[in-house]
């Protein structure tokens, strides 16, 4: 077996379940534990040892990772991943990719010019859900694509100050700059690209120094395909859910709005109400080993970062590679200047290199 990648995990509350899936890979060993708290980064080590702990970013790169895992709050996230892309280390970036319209191109810039990995971890493209969706996308079970819908429904109110009392990053995001859940992997199914998007968002519920509320945009696509794309952050709502509608020429296929794992399937060949197809969908993948739910989310994370370290070692292009990342997050940015605009219509840029 070839030496291990070394690395480096920043930002060590949401990158807890990142930490423990790279932590049992033979093919990676954690190298560097950084973040702002110096309790946490302790506490990790506790579980591994041999990893140097840091505070501060820069501390980072005198050790030599090859990966830098970047989960620190979204503000924080095209900065630390341009940095370590020049620094020559392969980046797996939480979602989103970017917090502004300005960092699209320097970090598009940065992986072009590193000729390193970057993949933005978007956790739900890699449900079991997502598999079964696009098989019978491609398959044209309910014909040509016509319209479709997606949702975020998570009330986060608790979660807008730690356990502390000091307010979190959550306090300040705008449903519409956190789009990628949902929007990202129904792009990715349809084979889509935003081009342009409305947006509004709601007062906030929490008081007048938090963010909205509810925010939600349309979105005009490459492939014709109206998007409605609704996220809703604080106001009471039980659990946590994603529900996707595609309308497509001969038939139906929707999540559920309620608590569970199944979709319905209805086609221009059934009759009646009766007929739709309820499907059941695990939320975690059946034949995946014990430890793929060591990252939380079912076993996603697990094959989130298999696709990425594979990408890494063979030289692969990843599944979210950078552009796809800015497909999943520019729309969302988009749609929040149009909100601030009374919804204005804002042509998405692409920020591909030309051929």
């Amino acid at each position: 077996m070839s030496t291990p990648f070394r690395v480096a995990l920043v930002g060590l509350t949401r990158g807890e379940g990142l930490l423990n899936v790279f932590g049992v890979r033979p093919d990676c060993e954690i190298a560097v534990l950084c973040d702002s708290r110096p309790d946490l980064v302790e506490f990790h080590r506790e579980t591994f040892p041999n990893a140097a702990g840091c505070t501060e970013f820069e501390e980072v790169f005198e050790h030599a990772p090859d990966i830098v895992v970047v989960s620190t709050p979204p503000a924080f996230h095209a900065a630390m991943s341009i940095r370590a892309l020049d620094a020559g280390c392969h980046v797996l970036s939480e979602v989103p990719a970017v917090y502004s319209l300005d960092e699209c191109e320097p970090l598009a810039e940065a992986v072009l010019r590193s000729g390193k990995t970057y993949m933005m971890g978007e956790n739900l493209y890699f449900a079991p859900v997502v598999d079964t969706w696009q098989r019978l996308l491609d398959d044209g079970i309910i014909g040509d694509p016509v319209y479709a819908e997606c949702e975020y429904l998570h009330d986060i109110g608790s979660l807008t100050k730690d356990n502390d009392g000091k307010r979190t990053w959550r306090a300040d995001l705008p449903p519409l700059l956190y789009p990628t859940h949902d929007l990202g992997p129904l792009l990715m199914m349809l084979r889509a690209r935003c081009t342009a998007a409305v947006g509004w968002q709601s007062k906030p519920t929490l008081g007048d120094d938090f963010a909205a509320a509810v925010g939600g945009g349309i979105f005009e696509t490459d492939i014709g395909v109206p998007i409605k794309f609704l996220a809703v952050f604080s106001t009471p709502y039980p659990g946590c859910m994603h529900p996707w509608r595609v309308f497509g020429s001969k038939g139906y296929l929707g999540t559920q709005r309620s608590p569970g794992d199944q979709f319905t399937l209805f086609t221009d060949d059934m009759d009646e109400e009766s007929d739709f197809e309820i499907v059941d969908i695990p939320e975690s993948h059946p034949d995946a080993p014990e430890e793929a739910k060591l990252g939380g989310h079912g076993t996603s994370e697990y094959f989130m970062i298999n696709a990425f370290v594979r990408a890494v070692a063979e030289g692969v292009p990843p599944p979210i590679d950078v552009y796809r990342a800015l497909d999943m997050t520019v729309p969302g940015l988009c749609a929040y200047e149009s909100a601030k605009n009374g919804m204005a219509r804002v042509e998405v840029p692409n920020f591909r290199v030309p051929a």
